[in-house]
């Protein structure tokens, strides 16, 4: 993401998102980025004209790089920690078509023994340590748990708070087996401040964005590659 925004330059391009979700933490600075850049977020998918860029020989269509494509909200996932990535967007939009959804957060926690060696000198009596180093770690197994420390969601509370959203979506989160997934119906994502609105990503991106006044800050003009 971050050599993303240092492509884009002083350009302010929508984020178009579709994850099934990942690490939390992750997810969070992600949003802050998108944030402090100012960009909007929409759940989404991107269907592209000719060839999908992960195809071999699929070239780009424009001088700068970019591809040819749409974006669409139909049937687009953002799951588990996906929604802290959304909650970073400054606009942010998902369709009647589209999926938010929320559950507990699962932490794995490893265990280890860590031998240390130290070593002491006496000095008047009284005994003064030299040095202390490591000279064994080995893990000793790890688990899985959706128990949080008071800490940790503090931090996250902390988060949305930051982000303009309700902190209540965290207890609607913990309230959700991690084996389990609800997706927030669209009264709930305006009441928790999920969504600014209730658009969806084709306000971003439909034909008549840039015929708009003033135009938003993601109207671009591009040069076709001509080839012969």
């Amino acid at each position: 993401m971050r050599k993303v925004l240092r492509q884009l330059g002083k350009r302010r391009l929508p984020i178009v998102i579709e994850s099934n979700g990942g690490a939390v933490d992750a997810a969070m600075e992600l949003g802050r980025l998108i944030r402090k850049r100012g960009l909007d977020v929409a759940v989404g998918k991107t269907s592209f004209y000719e060839c999908d860029p992960d195809q071999k020989g699929c070239k780009p269509k424009y001088s700068d790089g970019a591809y040819a494509g749409f974006a669409y909200p139909g049937w687009a996932a953002c799951m588990s920690a996906c929604p802290f990535i959304v909650a970073g967007g400054t606009k942010r939009f998902v369709g009647l078509w589209a999926e938010l959804g929320v559950h507990q957060i699962t932490t794995t926690v490893t265990k280890t023994m860590v031998k240390y060696q130290t070593r002491y000198r006496i000095v008047k009596g009284k005994k003064k340590i030299v040095d202390t180093r490591i000279i064994g770690r080995r893990s000793t197994g790890t688990y899985k748990t959706t128990e949080l420390s008071k800490g940790y969601r503090k931090r996250l509370n902390a988060y949305f708070n930051e982000m303009g959203v309700d902190t209540g979506i965290v207890a609607k989160m913990l309230s959700i087996p991690a084996s389990d997934i609800s997706i927030l119906d669209h009264d709930e994502l305006l009441n928790f401040r999920m969504t600014t609105g209730p658009g969806d990503v084709g306000d971003f991106s439909s034909s008549g964005t840039c015929a708009q006044e003033p135009k938003p800050a993601n109207c671009i003009e591009l040069s076709a590659i001509v080839t012969k």
